[in-house]
């Protein structure tokens, strides 16, 4: 019993010291404005360094959906919704569109470099997507469930031009720290230990 109660206590300390898991992650804030009755949805990549390959190219494209209440359309759907380029990729050379039908509660966002401009290897904003004429006393019920970013890494024999890899990258509530899953772990094995004692 106490060679099991030392070994969790090492184990807890080795836990509480260890590091977080570092991954990059999105965020997404939304703004209303009552007397446009239009609502805002901004997203943008944080940390993005911590998914970059050594030698990428950078961010040459993303992907993500956006579900939403679509009772808050009040217009014709399809007029209803406007998506502007955050910047992330060069807005010179570069597209960003939604892809679906808004009366559906969900559309595709995508955006994608045009040319050999260089990819984005920074945080920033991907997309803005607007809705007009919204009815402000229900509720949007916005939610992005994750972002699909296209890198492109660096040559090689096999792909002289670079590898193209898609990473998923999750909201920061997500991201699970690999500590926090010891941690319930160990209080499990604790607890049996424990209970069989």
């Amino acid at each position: 019993m106490r060679r099991a109660c030392f070994l969790f206590t090492v184990m807890m300390v080795v836990l509480l010291y260890a590091s977080p898991a570092s991954a990059a992650s999105f965020t997404f804030e939304t703004a209303f404005d009552a007397a446009a009755n239009r609502l805002d949805v901004s997203v943008d990549v944080i940390d993005l360094e911590d998914i970059l390959l050594p030698g990428s190219l950078g961010i040459l494209g993303f992907d993500f959906t956006i579900s939403f209440n679509a009772l808050i359309l009040t217009g014709d759907p399809l007029l209803s919704v406007q998506v502007a380029g955050g910047g992330f990729l060069d807005l010179a050379s570069s597209f960003v569109a939604s892809l679906g039908d808004p009366s559906s509660g969900s559309l595709s966002i995508v955006g994608a470099l045009l040319g050999p401009a260089p990819g984005a290897t920074a945080d920033g904003r991907l997309a803005t997507v607007s809705f007009l004429d919204v009815n402000p006393a229900l509720d949007p019920n916005v939610l992005i469930s994750s972002v699909l970013l296209a890198q492109l890494g660096p040559p090689s024999e096999a792909f002289p031009e670079g590898e193209l890899t898609a990473v998923a990258v999750l909201p920061p509530s997500s991201i699970p720290e690999p500590s926090s899953f010891a941690l319930v772990a160990l209080g499990l094995l604790a607890f049996r230990r424990f209970k069989n004692a």
